[in-house]
C-alpha cells in the first residue's frame, strides 16, 4: 500500500526533499523535547534547550546570499545550533558546506541527510572542499562514522535516512510520552520511511563522461566475474564449502549465477559451510555502501550463525563483520596490483581462515558437551 505523503507528492507534483522536509519538522516539533534532544545530542548537537525545548525554521534564507537552509536550528536562547540539509538525489549547491559551515558558530553542527547509498561518496566530496579552504584545511576526517571535525569545535556529519529515522524511533519507544501520542509519532515516522524508500527507488546519480562510454568499467566486471567463478570451484573442490543438493540447487542462487534488481547487481551461489547455509560472491550494492571490497560472504540467519559471526568478531575483530537484513556480511578483502590469480588464492585463504573458526566452535562446543555432569 502506499503512503499518503507519497501520493501528495506523485498527485501534486511537490519535490520529495522539500515535502520530506516538511514532514521531518512536523515529526519533531510534534515530538517529546527529550526524544528530540536525545536525537541532536547523538549527532552532536548541543545548546541551551531550557524548558522551552528549541526552534526548527523552515527554508530560511541566509543574508548576503549566502544560500537556503533546510532547516535551521535554534535553542531556547536564540543560538543556532546547526543547520540541517536533507537531500535526496540533489547535487551540492555552491553554497555547501563551506558558507554554511561560516554562518555557523562554535561547536554548531552541519547534518546532512541522504540516502544511505550516497553516504560514502557526499561525504569524501565534503570533506575535500573542507581540505581546499583555509578555514577548514585542518579537518579531522572519522570516515566510519561519516564524521568531520572542524576548527572552532565545529562538526559536519553526513548520515542516512534511515539512520535517522531508526534513531528517532528508537528514542520515541523509550519515551515518557502517552502510549497514543508515540503510536502517531510513529506512524509519522513509518510514512516518512516510505516516502524514503519510494525515492530511493527512483535515485539517479550523474554519469561521468568515462562511465557513459564505458572506460574501465567492462573489465572491471569481467575479472570480478571470473575470480568468483574461480574462488567458488576452487573451494568446492577443495571441500572448504559444498554446493547444495540437488533439490536445492534447482533455482535461485543455489546454482551459480548473475543476478540484479532495481538497485543491484551480484554474482555468485549459495552453499553449504560447515553446516551453514551462506552466498559468496561480487555484491556490487555492498561494495559501494561499505567502500571495502566487492567480494563478500553472506551468512544467512540461522541458528549456528550467530555463534560463529560471534566467533569471527572475537578473532578478527568486529568490523570484521557487518550486519545487513538478510544475516551477516562479511568482507574478502582483495590487495591491489595483484594479479587475477594471487587474488583467488587469497580469498581462498580467507575462506579456509573463517573454516578454521567455524571448525574451533564445533570442538569447543563438543569439548563443553563432554563436560558436562
Amino acid at each position: 500500500m502506499d503512503s499518503l505523503i507519497g501520493h501528495l507528492a506523485r498527485k501534486h507534483r511537490l519535490g520529495k526533499e522539500n515535502l520530506a522536509t516538511e514532514v521531518l519538522v512536523y515529526i519533531l516539533e510534534s515530538s517529546d523535547v527529550v526524544v528530540v534532544q536525545r536525537l541532536l545530542r547523538s549527532y552532536g548537537v548541543i545548546g541551551d534547550w531550557g524548558s522551552y525545548g528549541y526552534q526548527f525554521t523552515l527554508q530560511k534564507r541566509a543574508a548576503g546570499g549566502r544560500g537556503i537552509q533546510d532547516v535551521r536550528i535554534e535553542d531556547a536562547a536564540g543560538e543556532i545550533r546547526a543547520f540541517i540539509e536533507s537531500k535526496f538525489d540533489a547535487s551540492l549547491t555552491d553554497k555547501q558546506p563551506l558558507e554554511y559551515l561560516d554562518m555557523l558558530p562554535s561547536r554548531g553542527v552541519l547534518l546532512f541527510i541522504v540516502p544511505e547509498r550516497r553516504t560514502r561518496v557526499l561525504f569524501e566530496k565534503l570533506a575535500e572542499t573542507c581540505r581546499s579552504s583555509p578555514n577548514y584545511a585542518q579537518v579531522v576526517k572519522n570516515s566510519q562514522n561519516r564524521t568531520c571535525r572542524l576548527p572552532n569545535g565545529k562538526k559536519m556529519v553526513v548520515t542516512s535516512w534511515e539512520d535517522f529515522l531508526r534513531r528517532l524511533a528508537n528514542y520515541l519507544s523509550r519515551s515518557k510520552q502517552l502510549t497514543e501520542e508515540q503510536r502517531r509519532r510513529g506512524s509519522d515516522i513509518e510514512q516518512l520511511r516510505r516516502l524514503c524508500d519510494m525515492a530511493k527507488e527512483e535515485l539517479f546519480e550523474p554519469l561521468t563522461a568515462d562511465q557513459i562510454r564505458g572506460v574501465g568499467i567492462s573489465p572491471v566486471i569481467r575479472q570480478l566475474k571470473w575470480i568468483t567463478k574461480e574462488v567458488i570451484n576452487q573451494c568446492v573442490n577443495r571441500r572448504i564449502v559444498q554446493e547444495m543438493s540437488k533439490g536445492k540447487r534447482q533455482g535461485g542462487k543455489n546454482v551459480l549465477r548473475a543476478d540484479a534488481n532495481d538497485t543491484s547487481l551480484c554474482y555468485g551461489q549459495n552453499l553449504r559451510f560447515c553446516g551453514m547455509d551462506i552466498w559468496i560472491g561480487f555484491w556490487s550494492e555492498v561494495w559501494e555502501q561499505q567502500g571495502f571490497t566487492p567480494l563478500w560472504v553472506c551468512v544467512y540467519r540461522q541458528p549456528r550463525a550467530t555463534g560463529f559471526v560471534s566467533r569471527v568478531q572475537r578473532v578478527n575483530g568486529s568490523s570484521a563483520v557487518r550486519k545487513h537484513s538478510d544475516g551477516w556480511l562479511i568482507p574478502l578483502g582483495i590487495k591491489s596490483k595483484r594479479y587475477q590469480e594471487d587474488v583467488v588464492e587469497d580469498v581462498i585463504r580467507r575462506l579456509s581462515e573463517l573454516r578454521d573458526i567455524a571448525r574451533e566452535m564445533t570442538t569447543a562446543g563438543r569439548n563443553a558437551l563432554d563436560k558436562r555432569p
